[in-house]
């Protein structure tokens, strides 16, 4: 017998970051978009067989979110 499990938003609660969503883009709603975009770019990095870090693709992800959202996001 094989178990797999998803542990990606099942045992893994971003929910603390809803504020900070809020205050950056307007809407809290966004911190599901932005994961879904870092879960993008995370399986593009690993089917190109390439080495990106996971601060540097968060980051990637959220410009991406941002520009979605008509955001503004300073380095802060």
């Amino acid at each position: 017998m094989i178990a797999v499990f998803d542990v990606n938003e099942t045992l893994l609660d971003l929910s603390a970051l809803d504020e900070a969503f809020e205050t950056a883009l307007g809407d809290a709603g966004f911190r599901t978009v932005w994961f879904s975009e870092l879960l993008h770019q995370a399986l593009v990095t690993t089917a190109s067989n390439t080495y990106v870090d996971l601060r540097t693709l968060a980051e990637a992800a959220l410009s991406v979110v941002a520009r979605r959202a008509d955001g503004n996001l300073d380095s802060a």
